[in-house]
């Protein structure tokens, strides 16, 4: 009875540890999995022209970068692009007529290329509103985190930071 008990209490103990073992290859197995299937949504995204970037901060040149707490955007659908940004920075040109600020345009994209690189696409496109030509510089990560920087003729150089909505990031 003691062999038995002892013997029992052996095999908890073994399958504890082994259980705990595979835990930890879990976590990280599990980490990679997530990492694949969002990379694997975004990908089909960038293919089909229908994402969404959302910016959380906005890195202006010379000057301290702004956490955003309204929803910013640029949405790609199709051949389009809808953009509804703010805009901290320089203007080298402005229009005194216009109470309208930001990045706002509602346009058919230009020039529209797509590199995929090991870990991350980059975008390039040019759109433009009736004041001013937009270049836009679009690095989307691996695991849904992306970088737009937006080139303007008459304002300076702007960085948001961001996700691609609907990955549940």
């Amino acid at each position: 009875m003691r062999r038995f008990l002892f013997l029992l209490i052996s095999i908890l103990l073994t399958l504890g540890v082994c259980a705990q073992k595979a835990e930890r290859k879990s976590r990280k197995a599990i980490k990679v999995e997530r990492e694949s299937i969002i990379f694997a949504k975004i990908d089909s995204m960038i293919m089909a022209k229908d994402f969404n970037f959302v910016a959380r901060s906005a890195n202006p040149m010379q000057m301290q970068a702004v956490q955003l707490t309204s929803e910013y955007h640029l949405k790609v659908n199709g051949d389009s692009v809808f953009v509804f940004l703010p805009y901290y920075g320089r203007a080298y040109q402005a229009d005194f007529s216009s109470t309208d600020g930001g990045i706002k345009l509602a346009d058919a994209m230009k020039a529209y290329t797509v590199k995929q690189q090991k870990s991350n696409y980059e975008i390039r496109f040019e759109a433009e509103n009736r004041r001013d030509t937009y270049r836009f510089y679009l690095t989307i990560g691996k695991g849904g985190y992306a970088s737009l920087t937006v080139n303007s003729n008459h304002r300076q150089t702007i960085i948001f930071n961001g996700v691609i909505a609907g990955l549940g990031l």
